[in-house]
């Protein structure tokens, strides 16, 4: 279990993509409270009940955001292309919830009122992360594993590679190659004839090539077609 929670893992991208996940998420949410109003919300008598449960979906998708962008900027290393696992991205779930079970509670005080004293306020805390935990970590975890063994799969079993011909191998011995990651952010340029050999690496490829007479080796996030 711990090789495999050290395993590559494709880092959290932002941009337009990770606003519709969080969009998705949010709306997830509050479909599912305003349809099914567990947790004793269908008791709930007010007629601004499904206005009211639809906000914690709006909690949801602001909080993703914010934290989503927030977190890479305040440990850039962290979060880095090469040092992501599969451990880091369940972790990176798990404080997804933790932030929304939080900004899910203040939002319940804002709409009922005072949290009262230290003890009922830290029991509220309490079943608020036990709701926000059953809601979401099963399925995040869930998307998580299909999403890695799907890029594994992929990234496994590439087409392999016809052959080109010696005069070929001549004339594009000088040329620059450059390749570049599927997140169109990261990549590594040698000559041709510098490239020794490129060998799949989980849910990325490694490069070997020569650089000054010295082996170098880079981890690029693709398959091996793609770079092909």
């Amino acid at each position: 279990m711990l090789n495999f929670l050290k395993q590559p893992y494709p880092a959290p991208e932002k941009g337009p993509h990770y606003i519709k996940v969080a969009l998705a998420a949010g709306f997830f949410v509050g479909l599912f409270l305003s349809v099914f109003q567990p947790f004793g919300a269908y008791e709930w008598d007010s007629p601004y009940k499904i206005p009211f449960l639809a906000g914690y979906g709006l909690v949801t998708f602001l909080l993703l955001v914010c934290s989503s962008y927030a977190l890479p900027w305040l440990a850039p290393t962290l979060f880095k292309e090469q040092n992501w696992t599969v451990g880091k991205e369940i972790l990176h779930i798990f404080w997804h919830i933790l932030s929304i079970a939080c900004g899910n509670y203040l939002y319940g005080v804002l709409l009922f009122g005072s949290a009262g004293n230290s003890d009922s306020v830290l029991s509220n805390f309490v079943s608020m992360l036990l709701v926000t935990l059953l809601i979401g970590l099963f399925p995040a975890a869930g998307i998580t594993l299909y999403s890695y063994f799907q890029k594994l799969r992929k990234y496994s079993h590439p087409p392999q590679p016809q052959p080109i011909s010696a005069i070929q191998q001549v004339a594009d011995a000088e040329q620059i190659i450059t390749l570049v990651a599927e997140n169109e952010r990261d990549s590594v340029s040698f000559k041709a004839s510098a490239l020794l050999f490129i060998e799949s690496a989980d849910n990325y490829s490694e490069i070997v090539f020569l650089k000054n007479n010295t082996v170098q080796k880079e981890l690029i996030r693709s398959s091996l077609s793609r770079l092909e």
